[in-house]
C-alpha cells in the first residue's frame, strides 16, 4: 500500500528493484552464496595452494571411526555412518537433530593427487583432509634463456 503511494508521488522509484530482490541478488553474487544447509551434507570448503588441496567438512557428532575416506581415479569419497544410542527408558518428545545418519560425498579433482600422502584429521567436529598435489600438477618455474 505504502509502496504504491510512494511510486505515484515519485515515479522514478518504480524503476528500482524491490529491496528484497536487491538483497537476494547480492547474496547470489560469486563468493557470497548462502548455501541451503539442508541441500547437502556435510557442508564442505575446498581450498587450494600450489602444493595441496585442503577439504574441510563440518561433521558434528562424528568420530573417525564413523568415517571412511578414500581416493580412487581422482575422486575423493567421504562416507559417514552414525548410529543413535538413546538411553533406556527415555521418551523422545522432540527430534530436531538427526539420530542415526548416513551420507556419502564425492569430489572429482581435476588435478593429479599424491594419494599415498593424503592425510585426514577430525578436530572439534571439523574433518580436514589434505591432498598433496602430484609433482606433475605443481607449478614450476621455467627459465628463459636469452639468445
Amino acid at each position: 500500500m505504502m509502496t504504491r503511494r510512494m511510486t505515484r508521488m515519485f515515479p522514478e522509484l518504480s524503476l528500482m528493484p524491490p529491496v528484497g530482490s536487491f538483497v537476494d541478488a547480492m547474496l547470489r553474487m560469486p563468493g557470497h552464496e548462502t548455501p541451503d544447509v539442508h541441500a547437502v551434507f556435510p557442508p564442505l570448503n575446498v581450498l587450494e595452494t600450489d602444493e595441496v588441496f585442503i577439504v574441510e567438512a563440518e561433521l558434528p557428532g562424528y568420530t573417525m571411526g564413523d568415517l571412511e575416506i578414500s581416493m580412487l581415479d581422482g575422486e575423493l569419497s567421504i562416507i559417514g555412518r552414525r548410529e543413535e544410542k538413546l538411553p533406556e527408558n527415555v521418551v523422545l518428545h522432540r527430534r530436531e537433530r538427526a539420530g542415526s545418519a548416513e551420507f556419502k560425498r564425492v569430489l572429482k579433482l581435476n588435478v593429479p593427487v599424491a594419494s599415498e600422502r593424503v592425510s585426514a584429521k577430525l578436530e572439534s567436529g571439523v574433518l580436514t583432509i589434505e591432498l598433496p598435489k602430484a609433482e606433475a600438477a605443481k607449478p614450476r618455474r621455467i627459465e628463459i634463456k636469452i639468445a
